[in-house]
């Protein structure tokens, strides 16, 4: 049982340091672009108003 000690003393600092490094970098900062356009929500969360159906088999706008 002697033998597995310095194993595990080594699996333990390894795994510690692995977390430790990969926590504690900061994430890149990002700008602020004020010509990049906005997202547009397509979904209002309440009905479909606004929305067409696209049925199966027949052209766009043809139901």
């Amino acid at each position: 049982m002697k033998n597995c000690r310095p194993f595990v003393c080594l699996l333990w600092l390894s795994i510690s340091s692995s977390l430790f490094f990969a926590c504690s970098n900061n994430p890149p900062e990002t700008s602020h672009d004020p010509d990049k356009e906005e997202w547009q929500s397509l979904f209002n969360g309440v009905n479909l108003d606004g929305w067409e159906p696209k049925i199966t088999g027949f052209e766009l706008n043809e139901n």
